[in-house]
């Protein structure tokens, strides 16, 4: 059969008449192509780039002939009506718009370019997108998955009553998302056609696209919306670049910047907000969700926000600069709406399409459908103002408050329009929901948020409108969170008489509404801390704080009666008690500390007595009394914790004391406010004498209702108020009364020594108490509800006033003794969890009343030695540390040490090998605090019996853990030796000599056992070292003769090593290693070393299993720890090693930790045995080659860790003489001094060993340090300090808690150049041009705030400014959770003080000593240094502005940058200031006055 003709089959496709999808299909077919392939990979293979140089006159008809039935337009290019279910059946198919990127990229550019102008097909192109988008939320049925038939023409079929329900196929959603690929594919290979360049145009009259901004703005904003719907979608990295060319592709096709042509009625910023404002703010919040500049959508993200700012934010800027600026310059009180209301109407106009003026227009804000997203223009608004110039800022503040009161009536259309006449509310209608009349506080937060991240400063009238409207809507829930964000932006606005006329109301309006709600207890917290508590010290900054404590004691009345009526809710809690706060009072005595004015206590004390006067006669509410009187005791607290003596009466205190007296005997609890007139009794004791106080001892009697800590059972009957608190309060209130009247007058030591039993009984109920079952109080007032809360504050204001148990009274010891027991027995039980009771006994008994006491330190003493002589009881080791054993008597040291030498003797094979440690640590340190007193030189045989007894143990032999216990018992038998050597005890001297013969004549028959060996080889390497000390008790020839015997026995121990068994052999081989270089044998017998030589290879042979395996194999570190020993003795080969063998062994190392990923101490210390070992086989000759080697693997997996590690063992190992010998050697330590393993993939790890190799290298080796060496050094510093660092490091995921942190890096840093300055002050005098680099850097890493203080709970609140301060930092600092710590401050500040203001030895360090003039040298560096310092301080004045830093990093940095300006002569440095800008230069001058005030030398 004849192929048909081209124009036959376009024939046929007329006359077809089937579905849409069959019509497409017969056109592919046409000219054979393959729709499904393009569908498929639309989401991964960029297809609208291809273009093709042909003429394609097929393609050019089937074009048309598909523009064509699409029925695009009519003659007027209009959509017809009865197209639209052309395009709607045509446009819904995938097909469809892949036969349109297979047609329009097979044609020439131009042609196919004139044929879509022709057909005004872009008209169509922004209907159909819409129409495509539209169909992800209607849910229609139009749109149908590929393969299945639609018969849009057919008549829909009549259905029954009882007809079955018909199925309908509802497309998947993976189908929704392939159309908008193929869709977008199409339409940019589209768009890309109207962005060809006249330049690359043939013809001189090419067509060109002259639609209105109005029709572009519409296709752009479809576009973009099909952009951010895929990315909602999270596609994967193949689809995100393919996104990203898409977007790019759209991006450029927008002209409408500030050069383009406008007229009144198409004007491309109206045409903007008309259509591309919402997706374009939709993308930016997509893409903003992630702030790291690596981000591959960062450029068009950029592009977006210059979108924004250029067609809404200048403009508006534009419109209030000439229409509205000069009114609202004239507001500096109240803003009404008067004020705003042309504003608001021209910005609406602006960012909305008010082409109609029905109600309905507002229904059509743009922002309406996200309110939540008109952040995002404040934010654009914002850094377009430039942050640093402080000048340009304050121009610019009046738009910015413009806009964002202007954002807050498009977030909130029913805003309360704020007149002169008050608050005028929209009417809302009855069937909104308490959502949509919320809808408006989550975008408001928002909004509030970017205001506070970026530094704001809104003004207060924009500020109080705010407030207003919010304090002025109605609702059963109050904003509280949206309503602190308002405060925290100027807090003043509170204030009265700074903030606005109208402050004061707005105050009493928050006040109501904190008095009526009831809230969660995270809203609890909120209103305190930035409520109240930023309320309060607002008005201590306005030298206002009495006016506050005016309001906090009205407030604080109404606090106490809701406490007393209001029933404990662990959810929830009245707003009000926030003015019963501990937060509050603690703030407020930090604050009048340095804010009270002088006659503030006066004045309170004389309110309070007025009341206090009538209080015992009183009728009804007592709160506003209490009120009073918990102001004037926080007062009396601040005089009491800080030394701070207030000027007040005595008369009036002692007035004060009677009335209180007599307000005791009255019934009433005063509405749970009892214990505060016992707060107020405490606190007076102190400030008066004894002799204006009268029947003191009549206080304590029970007229008085004094309660006893006897009377708590009473005081905990069930109470489901508030007030349950207040009876265990009043109980430790009178507790602490009597400890304060104890403590200045003896004759009430019954009434304490009473409470004292009372607090022992209470003690001993809790010995049966489980271990984590004790509640330890926390020091809040109202939280002390239990009995164990009670005991744990009573036993706080014991350790406040400890000359108490100093008495030593009956109670006092029997206080003591059960304290003593309670640990004991507790000691047993096992582990504790947090405080807990034994913590609290634990520091009574550490107290130093307690302990210098000689009668309460015998009776710990006597406890501690009863204690381990019990085979049932294990003393607490903590109270042992704790007790001064320097003040307890040597006989009770004896003791102690005769209870630990019974335990070891007795039970040693019962007890663990922990417990034996435990006690040989004692006798240790109890033998250093006094000598002789556990360890005498006449016990020596005691000793050895005990040593062996130990060792015969079977888990000391097995166990490579025990190695401990065999240390302390070498050391003990060293200082048996030590104490016989220094008294010269002959008969000591002689009988171990004897014993020493003995067993070694004994070994020639029998082997020597371990636990005899060891004695021996202790004692026997003692004596070879203190020959000449001996000479009369052992000749030499007889001495020979000994070590001839003893060698014999050393090589026929490792022979049995050798041959043996492998059960032991390891213990063996240590002891014998160790004795063998105790006394020098290597040296003295051929054999011997060729037998460690025998025991060197075949501890090398054996298989290594390192990695995780060896982890847990504690034999294997054994092993590796004796062939150190065998190294150790053998003398260094003079073979130069094979290469090949040399890469091989360091390979077989990488390898065996290789797929690593959690590295602990035990893992670190095998590698540095490995490479320690590995090192002294290689020897001198070859360690050349191992750290060329090294250097030359680059990045390869394995070796992070071991490189550095292996490169230390080779610096530890060279001497002066091996550089002498191989001078390469110097070349190679120098690169590893100037770090030139830093050349990529490098991890924290290794970075941190790197810099302790090249410190190393520079303090044990400077002769191979040149001047090149330090300039390539300080400049690896610098990067290393820097972003130029980020290509150099991996940044795995590390543990906050565990792994390394950015401290580490940095006090390694400021190490390295603390080590240049110390040794090589002289090269780097003239290296300041790379010196001022790197201090610069490091300053600048502490002005770093931390990742985790960027962002809060809500996106929106990224730091802008801090993020762009942070591109400079490393990206070890930029991504650090917490900011460097004050340490790190401290150690860069003392380089700096090093620098400046060195040492007369320092100054010298590289000078000839010719001098003797003291001031010479240290005058001339400091005069250098001062020379280049300027650079420096003009470093801290821009990171002032940029960055932040805490308060305790700036006191440490504070000396070092006074030794700074020290150095900086006066010309310089007002040089300096005058070269800084405005902003800059109030930082230095702050800095200036500071060091005058408190660093500058005075002469004094």
């Amino acid at each position: 059969m004849a192929k048909r003709s081209f124009e036959a089959a376009i024939a046929d496709l007329e006359q077809t008449n089937g579905s849409a999808e069959e019509v497409l299909l017969a056109a592919a077919d046409i000219l054979g192509l393959r729709l499904q392939e393009n569908i498929d990979a639309s989401s991964t293979d960029v297809k609208f780039k291809t273009s093709s140089h042909s003429p394609g006159f097929k393609e050019q008809w089937l074009l048309r002939w598909l523009l064509k039935n699409l029925n695009a337009s009519d003659s007027k290019g209009k959509t017809s009506a009865t197209a639209g279910a052309t395009i709607e059946s045509f446009v819904l198919l995938p097909q469809f718009w892949s036969l349109l990127l297979s047609l329009t990229s097979r044609i020439k550019d131009e042609v196919c370019l004139e044929i879509l102008l022709e057909r005004k097909f872009f008209h169509t192109l922004d209907q159909s997108i819409r129409l495509c988008l539209s169909r992800k939320e209607s849910g229609d049925g139009s749109q149908l998955p590929p393969g299945s038939v639609a018969e849009p023409k057919e008549r829909m079929t009549k259905r029954r009553r009882l007809s079955p329900p018909t199925t309908t196929v509802q497309p998947r959603p993976s189908d929704h998302t392939t159309l908008i690929w193929v869709l977008l594919q199409a339409a940019c290979r589209c768009i890309d056609l109207l962005a060809v360049p006249s330049s690359h145009r043939r013809r001189r009259n090419a067509p060109t696209w002259t639609a209105s901004w109005n029709d572009q703005a519409s296709l752009f904003g479809s576009l973009l919306q099909a952009i951010a719907f895929l990315l909602e979608k999270e596609p994967q990295s193949e689809e995100q670049s393919l996104l990203l060319q898409l977007l790019r592709t759209l991006l450029s096709f927008w002209k409408g910047d500030s050069t383009a042509t406008r007229t009144q009625s198409d004007d491309p910023n109206r045409a903007f907000a008309s259509h591309c404002l919402k997706p374009s703010l939709v993308l930016l919040d997509i893409l903003r969700g992630s702030n790291d500049d690596d981000k591959p959508f960062t450029s068009s993200r950029n592009a977006i926000e210059r979108l924004v700012a250029l067609h809404i934010v200048f403009p508006f800027r534009s419109t209030f600069n000439e229409r509205f600026a000069k009114k609202w310059r004239n507001v500096h009180d109240n803003l009404l709406y008067e004020h705003l209301e042309n504003m608001l109407k021209s910005f609406k106009d602006q960012v909305a399409d008010l082409e109609g003026n029905t109600t309905q227009s507002q229904d059509r804000l743009v922002l309406a459908a996200h309110r939540h997203l008109a952040w995002i223009i404040l934010d654009i608004a914002a850094r377009s103002v430039p942050a640093s110039d402080l000048r340009a800022r304050q121009q610019e503040q009046l738009w910015v408050d413009a806009l964002f009161i202007c954002l807050v009536h498009v977030i909130w259309p029913r805003i309360p329009q704020i007149t002169a006449t008050g608050a005028v509310k929209t009417e809302i209608s009855a069937t909104s929901t308490l959502g949509d009349r919320e809808s408006w506080v989550s975008p408001m937060e928002n909004l509030v948020d970017v205001a506070l991240a970026l530094k704001m400063r809104i003004s207060l009238p924009v500020i109080g409108y705010s407030l207003s409207a919010i304090l002025a809507s109605e609702g059963d829930v109050c904003p509280w969170t949206l309503l602190a964000k308002i405060i925290r932006l100027d807090v003043n606005i509170l204030v009265p008489r700074i903030g606005l006329s109208n402050s004061e109301q707005l105050l009493k309006q928050v006040m109501e509404r904190i008095e009526s709600n009831i809230v969660s207890m995270k809203l609890y917290d909120l209103i305190r801390d930035e409520i109240v508590v930023a309320l309060l010290r607002a008005f201590a900054r306005a030298r206002n704080i009495d006016g506050f404590v005016t309001i906090w004691q009205q407030n604080l009345a109404d606090a106490i009666r809701v406490r007393y009526a209001s029933r404990y809710d662990p959810e929830t809690i009245p707003a009000i008690l926030v003015w019963d706060d501990e937060n509050v009072v603690d703030e407020f005595r930090a604050l009048a500390l340095v804010h009270a004015p002088p006659r503030m206590g006066q004045m309170l004390l004389s309110e309070l007595l007025e009341q206090f006067k009538t209080l015992a006669a009183k009728v009804g509410s007592t709160a506003d009394v209490f009120a009073k009187l918990a102001v004037f005791s926080a007062m009396l607290e601040l005089s009491d914790s800080h030394d701070t003596s207030l000027t007040l009466d005595k008369t009036q205190l002692a007035d004060l004391f009677r009335e209180a007296m007599n307000a005791l005997p009255r019934k009433s609890d005063y509405q749970a406010q009892r214990w505060q007139v016992w707060r107020l009794l405490r606190l007076l004791v102190p400030l008066l004498d004894f002799k204006d106080l009268p029947d003191l001892e009549d206080l304590l009697q029970p007229h008085h209702h004094f309660m006893s800590l006897n009377e708590f059972e009473s005081s905990g009957r069930q109470d489901e108020t508030r007030k349950k608190a207040a009876r265990f309060l009043e109980c430790l209130e009178c507790f602490s009364l009597v400890i304060e009247l104890v403590v200045r007058q003896r004759r009430f030591q019954t009434d304490i020594d009473s409470e004292l039993n009372h607090l022992t009984e209470l003690m001993v109920r809790f010995e049966a108490t489980p271990l984590n079952s004790f509640a330890v109080w926390n020091g809040r007032n109202y939280d002390c509800d239990s009995a164990d809360k009670l005991f744990a504050a009573c036993i706080g204001r014991l350790l406040q006033r400890p000359t108490v148990l100093s008495s030593c009274s009956h109670s006092a010891q029997r206080f003591i003794e059960r304290s003593l027991d309670l640990l004991t027995s507790r000691s047993q039980a096992g582990s504790q969890v947090g405080p807990t009771l034994e913590s609290l006994v634990k520091a009574v008994l550490s107290a130093e009343e307690v302990l210098n006491n000689p009668s309460l330190r015998q009776m710990v003493s006597q406890h501690v030695a009863k204690a381990l002589e019990s085979t049932d009881k294990t003393p607490d080791r903590s109270l042992i540390q704790a007790l001064p054993l320097d003040a307890v008597k040597k006989s009770q040291l004896k003791r102690i040490a005769a209870a630990a030498m019974h335990r070891l003797t007795a039970d040693t094979q019962v007890a663990t090998i922990t417990e034996i440690e435990e006690d040989l640590d004692l006798l240790i340190h109890l033998d250093s605090v006094a000598a002789r007193t556990s360890i005498d030189c006449k016990d020596w045989a005691l000793w050895i019996a005990l040593s062996e007894k130990i060792l015969r143990r079977e888990d000391i032999q097995t166990t490579p853990s025990s190695w401990p216990a065999i240390l302390m018992i070498t050391h003990i038998l060293d200082n048996i030796w030590a104490q016989a050597l220094a008294s010269q005890n002959s008969t000591v001297l002689s009988d171990i000599l004897s014993w020493i013969r003995k067993t070694i004549d004994a070994s020639r028959v029998a082997d020597s056992q371990p636990a005899t060996f060891l004695a021996l080889q202790v004692f026997f390497g003692q004596v070879c070292q203190a020959e000449r000390a001996l000479e009369n008790i052992i000749t030499s020839h007889k001495l020979e003769k000994l070590r001839k015997n003893f060698i014999r026995l050393l090589r026929s121990r490792l022979d049995r090593a050798l041959h043996g068994s492998q059960d032991k052999i390891i213990f063996d081989l240590k002891l014998t290693l160790t004795a063998a270089r105790r006394i020098g044998a290597i040296e003295k017998d051929e054999r011997i070393r060729q037998a460690i030589s025998s025991v060197q290879r075949m501890l090398q042979t054996t298989p290594a299993s390192l990695g995780s395996k060896a982890t847990a194999n504690e034999e294997w570190r054994m092993r590796l720890s004796a062939q150190c020993e065998c190294l150790k003795l053998l003398l260094p080969s003079d073979v130069k090693p094979d290469e090949n063998v040399m890469e091989e062994a360091i390979q077989k190392l990488v390898s065996s930790f290789e797929g690593q990923d959690v590295w602990t101490n035990a893992d670190v210390s095998l590698i540095v045995a490995n490479a320690d070992i590995l090192v002294r086989q290689i020897g001198a000759n070859g360690w050349i080659l191992t750290l060329d080697f090294l250097q030359k693997q680059g990045k390869q997996n394995g070796f992070q860790l071991v490189r550095p590690v292996v490169t230390a063992s080779v610096i530890v190992h060279v001497t002066n003489q091996d550089i002498l010998q191989a001078p390469q050697l110097a070349g190679e330590l120098a690169d590893v001094a100037c770090m030139r393993s830093l050349n990529g993939g490098l991890t924290l790890e290794e970075l941190c060993l790197t810099l302790d190799n090249a410190r190393t290298v520079l303090e044990r080796h400077p002769l191979v340090v040149n001047q090149c060496t330090l300039d390539r050094l300080l400049a690896t510093i610098c990067t290393v300090a820097s972003s130029v660092s980020d290509d150099e490091l991996l940044m795995p995921k590390t543990d906050v808690d565990t792994g390394l942190q950015a401290s580490d890096i940095y006090d390694r840093l400021c190490a390295l150049i603390g080590a240049v300055l110390a040794r090589h002050r002289r090269r780097v005098s003239d290296r300041y041009h790379l010196l001022l680099p790197a201090l610069q850097a490091l300053l600048r890493c502490l002005f770093w705030p931390g990742s985790a203080s960027l962002h809060d709970s809500n996106r929106t609140t990224v730091a802008a400014s801090l993020n762009a301060f942070g591109k400079a930092m490393p990206r070890w600092m930029r991504q650090s959770h917490e900011c460097l710590p004050a340490s790190s401050a401290e150690k860069f500040a003392r380089l700096l003080s090093s620098i400046c203001n060195p040492t007369v030895s320092a100054a010298r360090s590289s000078r000839k000593r010719g001098h003797n003039d003291l001031n010479d040298e240290t005058k001339q560096a400091k005069l250098l240094a001062g020379q280049h310092m300027q650079y420096l301080v003009m470093e801290y004045a821009r990171c002032s502005l940029d960055g932040q830093m805490s308060p305790s990093v700036k006191e440490r940095l504070m000396p070092g940058l006074y030794s700074v300006m020290g150095a900086m002569e006066r010309d310089l440095l007002r040089a300096l200031n005058a070269g800084m800008d405005p902003s800059s230069r109030a930082i230095f001058k702050a800095l200036y006055d500071d060091w005058t005030r408190y660093g500058k030398w005075d002469k004094n």
